[in-house]
């Protein structure tokens, strides 16, 4: 057993990772959402229940409402794709974030998702969940340069969420929902 949980901390992500274990895209999908849907209710958002991964993606995840109806989930990841490459061979500081860059990013990331139709529905909502492990992007940090931020309109994506790493003083991740213009 020790082997074991030796050889998956060794596998683990060094840089911005989200979660301590290893797992394959699809894994992580279901581990994400779960994490989002839970911090959601938790929050005052819609009471989710069964999530399960969705074929054909996307969307990634769809819950049902406990009301009724369902929601269409994609789940994204925010973080710099070369600095995880770079970090598991060599140690350096982490990703310093501009004015503006973060938001440019959601902007970006909402844009490619809303541009793919999304398979099944009719969903009561769609939402973007953008999870991110970067060691410079907090809750505040988040707030500050995203809180009055308008992102928008789309087609497709009704809601989106910047979901941030489990929090034991809170007993959930920290989430932080961003305004989509319809």
């Amino acid at each position: 057993m020790l082997a074991y949980l030796s050889m998956l901390m060794k596998k683990r992500r060094r840089y911005a990772p989200f979660s301590e274990w290893p797992m394959d895209k699809r894994q992580k999908e279901i581990h994400v959402a779960t994490h989002f849907i839970r911090s959601l209710e938790m929050t005052g958002g819609p009471k989710l229940v069964h999530p399960r991964l969705h074929d054909p993606d996307p969307p990634d995840v769809v819950a049902d409402l406990r009301a009724g109806g369902s929601f269409a989930i994609e789940v994204t990841e925010l973080v710099d794709g070369h600095l995880v490459s770079t970090r598991e061979h060599e140690s350096g500081p982490p990703r310093f974030w501009l004015a503006g860059e973060l938001s440019q990013t959601i902007d970006q990331v909402l844009t490619r998702k809303d541009s793919r139709p999304f398979h099944g529905g009719p969903y009561e909502a769609t939402l973007v969940c953008i999870f991110t492990g970067e060691p410079l992007v907090s809750l505040d940090a988040a707030t500050k340069e995203v809180g009055g931020t308008s992102f928008g309109p789309y087609k497709h994506v009704t809601g989106a969420y910047l979901l941030f790493p489990y929090a034991v003083t809170l007993e959930r991740c920290p989430l932080l929902e961003l305004t989509v213009v319809a």
